[in-house]
């Protein structure tokens, strides 16, 4: 199966993250939902799907740890076929 994921817009607020840490976090995004979407669990064909995804407050604020954080929310928001 082949996923295109394409993020549109980010926001991120209130963890005082630097400048210098986006190419982490961006890194670690990446790697993260490449490795979750990897598996074989079938997703709702969408020209366009808009996802709201939280992440639960962290202790870690290290760019890598949130990278895969969001990843995990994204992948857990994106919505899929009844089995």
């Amino acid at each position: 199966m082949r996923v295109r994921l394409r993020i549109e817009s980010l926001t991120i607020e209130g963890l005082g993250l630097m400048p210098h840490h986006e190419p982490a976090l961006r890194a670690a995004l990446a790697a993260e939902l490449a490795e979750l979407f990897a598996g074989q669990e079938r997703f709702s064909a969408s020209r366009q799907l808009r996802i709201t995804a939280r992440i639960p407050k962290a202790a870690d604020h290290a760019p890598e740890s949130l990278g895969r954080q969001i990843a995990a929310a994204i992948h857990g928001s994106v919505p899929r076929h009844a089995q």
